[in-house]
């Protein structure tokens, strides 16, 4: 189980590490009961009935299950219509808006108990010895919602987003301008250069292109920045710099795919315990190397 993206926080004060698991067990995954429409739980992340927590010298891995009711709004939707013609038609009368909000409301509570759910698992890890949680995901309301998870169940979270003395965006520029990246960090052929406007943002979307061309030259000399990078990490790890830290697509190369190989593991516990360490040993180099090129971590208020 490799991570394809990670949004980072520091931790801001130590956590207490050997309560997590007692934490996390009041708060187990389970699906949705009739009326709800959603639920968030804890579960084993290397294996079924398994430990809460993964841990690994240290790195202790999470996993949350989230079970999500599905109701098509074409659904909802036809039905609300089907319900206000009823009315409109038995009373003769107009159904304004507020009632029509109110009769979708009543639509979704009758058809709450007999839908699907959907089961989605986000995984993280919290490095004790850099500070950091690392969340395997994109969006940031899918991490503040991890981070909303993980706060309920220990009572509070000391994180803030990651961020860093300079501008990753600024210093991404810089790179594309002045063909200076650091030791370790090549740039790839993909990249979003972007402006603001009035009226919206003046975009520059790059794709399998030479980042030194004339072409981009001309982008940067109109003032655009580097809103998101593609990079290869010392031969071992592709991905892509969001400007605000977010690392995206990330593919492991096949320097550490043979690594892994190597590893003997004769179940699939044992496997993911493997992918794990290294998995979590190659990313943190990554971002210690990353927060260094940024011009190492910014000072940031504890968060409660």
């Amino acid at each position: 189980m490799l991570f394809k993206n990670a949004r980072v926080y520091r931790i801001t004060r130590p956590l207490d590490r050997y309560s997590i698991e007692s934490a996390l067990q009041e708060h187990p995954a389970r699906e949705c009961q009739a009326i709800e429409s959603s639920t968030a739980g804890w579960n084993s992340p290397a294996a079924h009935n398994g430990p809460l927590v993964h841990r690994q010298m240290e790195i202790d891995m999470l996993r949350l299950t989230t079970y999500t009711k599905v109701l098509p709004a074409a659904i909802v939707n036809r039905m609300t219509d089907e319900y206000v013609r009823k009315i409109e038609q038995e009373q003769a009368r107009v159904v304004r808006k507020r009632e029509r909000l109110g009769i979708k409301d009543n639509v979704i509570a009758e058809l709450l108990p007999t839908a699907l759910q959907q089961c989605r698992d986000t995984y993280a890890y919290i490095d004790y010895a850099r500070q950091l949680l690392i969340i395997n995901c994109a969006s940031k309301g899918e991490a503040e919602k991890f981070c909303t998870a993980l706060r309920q169940a220990l009572g509070s979270l000391p994180v803030t987003p990651l961020t860093t003395s300079a501008s990753p965006g600024a210093t991404m520029t810089h790179w594309l301008l002045h063909q200076s990246e650091p030791y370790g960090i090549e740039i790839e052929g993909d990249a979003v250069l972007s402006l603001p406007a009035e009226g919206g943002t003046e975009k520059a979307t790059l794709k399998n292109h030479d980042l030194h061309s004339q072409e981009v030259a001309g982008h940067l000399e109109a003032h655009k920045q580097v809103e998101r990078l593609r990079i290869n990490w010392q031969n071992k790890i592709s991905a892509t710099i969001d400007a605000d830290m977010t690392i995206k697509s990330i593919r492991f190369s096949d320097i550490i795919a043979e690594k892994i190989a190597d590893i003997n593991a004769d179940d699939h516990a044992e496997r993911f315990a493997a992918d794990a360490a290294i998995m979590t040993d190659e990313l943190g180099e990554l971002l210690a190397d990353l927060v260094s090129a940024f011009g190492g971590y910014q000072v940031e208020q504890e968060a409660a």
